[in-house]
C-alpha cells in the first residue's frame, strides 16, 4: 500500500483490541498474527487522551497509546498496513509527525495517518491547547505531515505553532496517506481540503451516499478517493442469535452522531453502521455493500471490523 493513487480494491483491515479490560498485550499480539493469517491487510487503532468507556466499551478506562499499539503489532507480523483511525489534536504537530515516521521506518512505509477533530474539549485542554485551538490545531497538523512525509523541511505558522524549517527526516519520504475522519459536511469538506480521503467510521449507508455525492461536488482533484468505513461487528453461531445481540443502545452512545431511534422499525436499516452473523454472513454483507452500490466504481473501500461479541 505504497500510494493512494495504487489502490483498487476491497481491503478489509482490524481495529486493534487496544482500549478497555481486553486492552493487554498477549490479546493485541495474537489478534494482529491471527489477522495476518486470515489475510487481513491493515490493523487499526483508536485515539484518546482522556477516555470514558460507553456501554459496548465495557468500564475499563485502560486505554493503550495507538502508536504503542501499532508498533507492537508491527513486531510480530510482516506486511501489514498501520493506521490510525483516528489522532485527534492532542499531540504537537511535530511530535505527531515524528510518531508516524517512526512507525514508517519500522514498518516500511505501510502507514495511513488517519486525523480528525475529536469532540472532548477536556481533551484539548489536558493537552495544553485552548477548545478555540482545535482548527489551527488541524491546519498546522495536516501542513506539517505533509512536509515530513515528503522529507521536506516544515515551515508552519500559525496561532499554536511556529515551526521554521524544522527537519524530522530527509534519509526517506514515505507515501503516506493522510485521511480526515467524520460524518459531516464539515468533515467531508476538509477531507478535500487537506486530505487524500475520508474516514467517517461507523455510518449509515444512505448517509454515507450522500456525503460522497456531496464530496464529489465539492471536490476538483482527479484522484481515486480513499475510504475507510468501520462497522460494529457481531458474530454468532446463526444471524438471528447476533441480531439478537446487537447492542443498539449502547451502540448508538458510543457513537457521536447517530441516532438510531428505540424501535425495531427504525433500526431496520443498519448497513454500514453494523454487521452481524456467522463469519460467513459478515463477509457475505461486507462483499455486498461493495458489490451492490454504484458509488464504489473507481473508489476504495476498507471495511474495518470493530469489536466481536461471540458465543
Amino acid at each position: 500500500m505504497k500510494s493512494v493513487e495504487g489502490l483498487s480494491s476491497l481491503r478489509l483491515g482490524l481495529l486493534l483490541p487496544h482500549f478497555g479490560a481486553a486492552a493487554h498485550r498477549a490479546l493485541i499480539l495474537r489478534c494482529a498474527t491471527r489477522a495476518a493469517e486470515a489475510g487481513i491487510g491493515s490493523l487499526w487503532a483508536r485515539d484518546h487522551l482522556i477516555w470514558t468507556p460507553h456501554g459496548i466499551d465495557g468500564t475499563s478506562r485502560r486505554f493503550i497509546d495507538p502508536f504503542v499499539a501499532l508498533a507492537s503489532a508491527c513486531a510480530v507480523v510482516e506486511g501489514c498496513t498501520v493506521g490510525t483511525s483516528v489522532c485527534i489534536p492532542v499531540r504537537p504537530p511535530l511530535k505527531l509527525a515524528q510518531d508516524y515516521l517512526s512507525l514508517a521506518a519500522i514498518n516500511g512505509g505501510r502507514v495511513i495517518a488517519g486525523i480528525g477533530a475529536g469532540f472532548d474539549d477536556d481533551e484539548l485542554r489536558a493537552a495544553g491547547y485552548a477548545p478555540g485551538d482545535r482548527r489551527a490545531l488541524l491546519e498546522a497538523t495536516a501542513g506539517t505531515l505533509r512536509s515530513a512525509f515528503a522529507g521536506e523541511p516544515i515551515l508552519y505558522k500559525n496561532q499554536v505553532v511556529d515551526y521554521d524549517r524544522l527537519q524530522l527526516s530527509d534519509e526517506e519520504r514515505w507515501t503516506i496517506p493522510l485521511l480526515y475522519g467524520g460524518d459531516s459536511r464539515l468533515a467531508i469538506r476538509r477531507s478535500v481540503e487537506f486530505a487524500d480521503g475520508w474516514l467517517p467510521s461507523r455510518i449509515r449507508i444512505n448517509q454515507l451516499r450522500e456525503l460522497l455525492a456531496y464530496r464529489k461536488s465539492v471536490s476538483t482533484a482527479d484522484k481515486p478517493l480513499y475510504l475507510v468505513v468501520q462497522p460494529l461487528t457481531v458474530l454468532a453461531k446463526d444471524r438471528g442469535l447476533a441480531e439478537k445481540r446487537i447492542p443498539f443502545d449502547d451502540l448508538e452512545a458510543g457513537t457521536p452522531g447517530l441516532r438510531l431511534g428505540g424501535t425495531n422499525s427504525s433500526r431496520k436499516d443498519l448497513r454500514g453502521v453494523v454487521v452481524w452473523g456467522t463469519a460467513e454472513d459478515v463477509a457475505e454483507t461486507i462483499f455486498s455493500l461493495i458489490t451492490s452500490n454504484p458509488f464504489v466504481t473507481g473508489e476504495t473501500i476498507v471495511i474495518d471490523g470493530g469489536y466481536a461479541a461471540t458465543t
